[in-house]
C-alpha cells in the first residue's frame, strides 16, 4: 500500500513538472582557439539558430574555449564565445561571429579585465547578421563575445 501511494506521488509530480516545463534551451560545445595567424571557424546550431565564429590568433598555445548557444522561453537567442577558465594568451588579430535564423540585436563584447570592448574596435551589422573586428583598430584582446538575436516574426 505504501508504494502504491508513494508511486502515485511520483507520477503526480513527474506530470506537473512535465506541464511548467519550458521552451529554454541551451547547449555548450568546447574547441581549441589555435594561434599561428591562420583562419579557423567554429560553429554550432540549435534548431533553425546557426552560430559561426571566425577568427585569426597569434600567441601562446592552443586554448580550451567555449561556445554556448541559448533559446528562452520568448524565442529570443544568443550565441557565446568565451574563455572559461582564466586569462587569454591568445591575441586576436581578428574575428567574425554570424548569426542565421534569427536577427541580430545586440552585442556584447569583452576584452581582457572583463572591460568591454571600445566601441570602435568593432562594427555591428545587423544588415549581413554580424559583428566582426575593425581592422587595425581591434585591440587584440577577446574575453567573451555574445549576440543576441530574436527570431524572425511573420506577420499576420
Amino acid at each position: 500500500m505504501e508504494w502504491r501511494g508513494i508511486l502515485a506521488l511520483f507520477f503526480f509530480l513527474f506530470s506537473c513538472l512535465q506541464t511548467v516545463r519550458s521552451d529554454a534551451e541551451s547547449i555548450t560545445e568546447q574547441f581549441d582557439v589555435r594561434p599561428g595567424g591562420e583562419s579557423h571557424k567554429a560553429e554550432k546550431a540549435l534548431g533553425p539558430f546557426k552560430c559561426t565564429f571566425l577568427y585569426k590568433a597569434q600567441g601562446g598555445t592552443n586554448e580550451k574555449w567555449e561556445m554556448t548557444l541559448a533559446k528562452d522561453e520568448f524565442g529570443a537567442h544568443s550565441c557565446t564565445v568565451t574563455r572559461p577558465d582564466g586569462p587569454s594568451y591568445i591575441f586576436f588579430l581578428q574575428f567574425k561571429m554570424k548569426v542565421a535564423g534569427a536577427k541580430l540585436q545586440e552585442v556584447e563584447a569583452i576584452g581582457g579585465q572583463e572591460h568591454p570592448l571600445e566601441p570602435e574596435e568593432y562594427v555591428v551589422s545587423k544588415r549581413h547578421n554580424e559583428v566582426h573586428s575593425k581592422k587595425d583598430i581591434f585591440k587584440s584582446t577577446l574575453k567573451r563575445l555574445t549576440v543576441y538575436a530574436e527570431q524572425h516574426k511573420n506577420e499576420l
